[in-house]
């Protein structure tokens, strides 16, 4: 069942847990999708290693934790995040459809769609 919308849309102010948990998710899935290259690099030097690992790619993990701790300290980023939060809200309250839900029967994320709009889609698939 979806939510109703509410008339609250264009409050800009943050609770506790989307300050706090929330937008630093979103930073933490950004960064890593930034640093993906030092990541992999990571990854590569650590394939069939154990705890010689820990030695041996002392480099690459250092390129990697920079890389990241850049983005994580980074009060611009963190304003960049916290708009595109901001506005994914501001879509919720307005329409009532999160666009981050998964959709279970087609097993891909929902692109703004309304309720509707999905049920005219099964029925015309039928």
């Amino acid at each position: 069942m979806p939510l109703k919308p509410t008339d609250d849309s264009e409050d800009r102010s943050l609770r506790h847990v989307e300050e706090n948990v929330l937008i630093p998710q979103i930073i933490r899935k950004r960064a890593a999708k930034l640093c993906n290259v030092q990541a992999q690099k990571f990854f590569d030097c650590c394939k069939g290693r154990t705890v010689s690992a820990a030695w041996a790619c002392r480099a690459e993990v250092k390129m990697m934790n920079d890389c990241l701790a850049k983005y994580y300290t980074d009060p611009a980023f963190f304003e960049e995040c916290k708009e595109s939060y901001l506005a994914e809200r501001a879509h919720f309250r307005k329409t009532g459809v999160n666009p981050n839900r998964v959709n279970r029967r087609r097993g891909r994320t929902s692109s703004f769609e309304s309720p509707e709009q999905e049920n005219t889609e099964q029925l015309s698939s039928q």
